[in-house]
């Protein structure tokens, strides 16, 4: 079984009052972003060794770090006492002499011993301070903000600065910086010197050189090589700098692009064998950070883009790829993909922040409509970014949001929202008998109208296991995450609220007010461990996939996605993570009948039953495909139709509930309604072509699925809430 590293994240603080700056002590260096709980009901995803956090009161807070790539040990918490004292008191003083040299002395006090100090010089200079007193020259004249930063023994620190004017002579220094791309190693020449022109000479360290202001090099051969640079005029000065060249091909990144029309698919590989992040320069003012290597974006003009993509390899420091993306023609694009934020509690007010995006060739009008769910709807033709709405009355409202050029492109996307008081919601994560300490919770809101997962709130569980959120009026799916006690050598699994191991199965819990006893017992993990059997395969994503209003290429591999091993009994006995290829194993697996189970949040999984006839079978051809609204696979060969989508409202229902195909071009074939335990329920059913009713009323309260096939033989699932 492959599942991420084995590894404990520590972090150490400094704090000026309410001030804290947070920072990686003992790390990984395979981290994609870290979690920050600040036990102040804050939390924040990051993928800097640092962070800088400013409490609102003062108290004691415990303060948690989870590493997202760790498979053990991935929670350090520590408590920090926060108080309005600050006992550290920073001066210094000067002395200023007229060729820009500069001497320091350290004046700072505090009640504990000073630990350390160092200088920021204003030019971009900051030195450690080893002494009472520091000597700096400065290149060239102006004015520069001084600054004194000095550490007590009690993790206190402040600050003093101060503006110095500098008078220097004429500034001349050599200087340069490296980066490599497309294998060559690239100059940067950032001397400084009085004038408009200078002579170069540059000694690359084996044995050739050059006179351009700006080279770039090849080398033949790994190894150490010190790269001098030598300015002879106007003025004189030589810098110097050694580099390691670990060798041909190993500090590579290849970047190709692909063009449909104005859609430019992008293709990353490099020669790193751990996952990277790449930041991604598109060439018309756009840009992206991400670790994915397969990326799709959307000029919205045509015309020559240069793609630049950096990032940092071990050995090789700062690496660069670029290729060119020709855009001739254009065709109509409409995506509609939003985020919606409750305001303030009293105004009731909702803000929500477009990521659509809108091609429209010739003179055809694009525009965004969005309806508020209240009755009240706006057309904006400019195709803005944020909005906001007003609402009578606290509630759950659905938005929906068109996005269409009047002609053949439109899409529609929804969210629910929760406007009006925050209530408080809490409960008990246990382990068997025991609460389960330092344990995150995490809420996510369900959206009824498409069946997927929107924001949420993340907390953390106490020592005794008792955790406490804070949620506005919705519908909500609560769950764990990973867990690992110590003391037992034990594993538990994700649990959603209702002791359930997928999100499908999980309750969906309505917030009209505060709520307590939500108590989740975690399901442990029980593994198997025994004979030669295997089960294997891959996770890709299949056509038409937005996640987050982005296309994904179809057949792009799901990387880090969460599998169990299922027993006949629906127990979980092994459990892996996709690699960067989309790959997953189970070995040492015996006889007996098996499901296996992509879990995705927010799409429904269909899984694959698999059968081990005795303890060396092996079951290797297993495909797991990731659509729009489901994950379904692909196994001894049975076909996956192509999922279509439609719309069901209202969704909650009280009774009623219609049902209108959004693909023209078939219509609905019949409509099934099954329980959370697969088991078909009595509800009405009447079918108008693209159209169809339910009628409800005569179900319990609770979460149905509804299954559409229309008559091309392609289904979806969605889930519907009875309340």
């Amino acid at each position: 079984m492959v599942w991420s590293q084995t590894c404990q994240p520590i972090f150490d603080y400094y704090k000026r009052g309410k001030d804290v700056v947070f920072y990686i002590d003992s790390k990984f260096p395979l981290n994609p972003y870290y979690i920050w709980n600040f036990g102040d009901g804050s939390f924040e995803y990051s993928i800097d060794d640092y962070i800088a956090k400013s409490y609102r009161d003062t108290g004691t807070f415990s303060v948690c770090l989870t590493d997202s790539f760790c498979a053990t040990n991935n929670t350090f918490c520590d408590s920090i006492k926060i108080s309005n004292n600050i006992p550290v008191y920073a001066d210094f003083s000067y002395t200023l002499e007229s060729t820009g040299k500069i001497t320091l002395y350290n004046d700072a006090t505090s009640s504990s011993a000073i630990t350390h100090h160092y200088w920021d010089l204003g030019d971009g200079t900051a030195l450690d301070g080893e002494g009472d007193s520091l000597v700096y020259n400065y290149k060239q004249s102006g004015t520069y903000t001084v600054c004194l930063y000095a550490f007590d023994q009690q993790k206190n620190y402040n600050y003093q600065c101060s503006s110095i004017v500098v008078i220097a002579p004429d500034p001349c220094y050599a200087g340069f910086n490296t980066s490599i791309a497309n294998g060559e190693y690239y100059f940067l020449n950032q001397s400084v010197f009085s004038g408009d022109s200078a002579t170069w000479f540059w000694d690359f360290g084996d044995s050739t050189s050059s006179t351009e202001r700006n080279p770039k090099h090849t080398y033949a051969a790994a190894g150490n090589y010190r790269v001098t640079l030598q300015m002879n005029y106007p003025c004189n000065s030589t810098y110097s700098w050694p580099i390691y060249y670990p060798g041909p091909g190993l500090c590579n990144l290849n970047v190709s692009a692909s063009l449909i029309n104005q859609k430019a698919l992008i293709s990353i590989s490099d020669t790193l064998n751990f996952p990277a992040i790449y930041h991604i320069e598109f060439g018309d003012g756009q840009s992206l950070t991400t670790a994915d290597k397969n990326i799709e974006h959307l000029y919205n003009d045509t015309g020559n883009y240069v793609i630049v993509i950096q990032s940092t390899f071990p050995l090789c420091g700062d690496v660069f790829g670029f290729t060119y993306a020709r855009v001739n023609s254009l065709e109509p694009i409409c995506r509609s993909s939003f985020y919606a934020f409750p305001g303030d509690t009293d105004g009731n007010k909702v803000f929500v922040v477009s990521n659509s995006q809108i091609v429209a060739n010739g003179n055809n009008k694009s525009f965004i409509k969005i309806l508020w769910g209240d009755g009240s709807s706006e057309v904006d033709s400019l195709n803005q970014i944020y909005y906001q709405h007003a609402y009578d009355s606290a509630g759950i409202y659905t938005i929906k949001m068109i996005v269409s050029n009047q002609v053949n492109c439109a899409d529609t996307s929804y969210k629910s929202v929760g406007v009006g008081p925050v209530y408080t919601v809490t409960g008990t994560v246990k382990q068997g008998n025991k609460g389960a300490a330092y344990n995150y919770v995490n809420a996510f809101m369900f959206e009824p109208q498409s069946g997927l997962l929107s924001y949420g709130f993340s907390t953390i569980t106490n020592d005794t296991g008792y955790y406490e959120m804070f949620l506005r009026k919705g519908y909500y799916i609560i769950q764990t995450d990973f867990a690992f006690d110590p003391s037992l050598q034990e594993f538990y699994l994700p649990t959603y609220y209702g002791d359930k191991l997928n999100w499908t199965g999980s309750d969906v819990l309505t917030i009209l007010g505060n709520r307590s006893g939500l108590d989740i017992n975690q399901i442990p993990f029980n593994p198997i461990n025994q004979n030669g059997g295997k089960i294997a395969g891959t996770a890709t994503f299949g056509r038409n996939v937005k996640l987050d209003g982005q296309s994904i290429p179809e057949g792009k591999p799901a990387e880090k996605m969460l599998i169990f091993l299922l027993d006949g009994e629906g127990k979980p006995v092994a459990f892996t993570h996709t690699d960067p290829m989309g790959k997953f194993e189970f070995s040492n697996i015996g006889a007996g009948n098996f499901t296996v189970w992509a879990e995705m949040p927010g799409k429904m999984t269909i899984p694959p039953y698999v059968s081990l006839a005795n303890n060396t079978s092996t079951a290797e051809n297993i495909k797991i495909i990731i659509g729009q609204n489901s994950v379904t696979s692909l196994f001894d060969n049975r076909p996956i139709t192509e999922n279509f989508n439609f719309e069901m409202f209202p969704n909650p229902t009280t009774g009623s509930v219609s049902v209108q195909l959004m693909n023209a071009a078939s219509d609905i074939a019949s409509v099934e309604v099954y329980d959370l335990l697969g088991k078909q329920s009595e509800a009405t059913v009447s079918i108008d072509k693209n159209a169809a009713s339910i009628n409800v009323s005569s179900l319990q309260n609770g979460l149905y699925f509804v299954k559409v096939i229309d008559t091309n033989g392609a289904s979806i699932s969605k889930k519907l809430l009875k309340y």
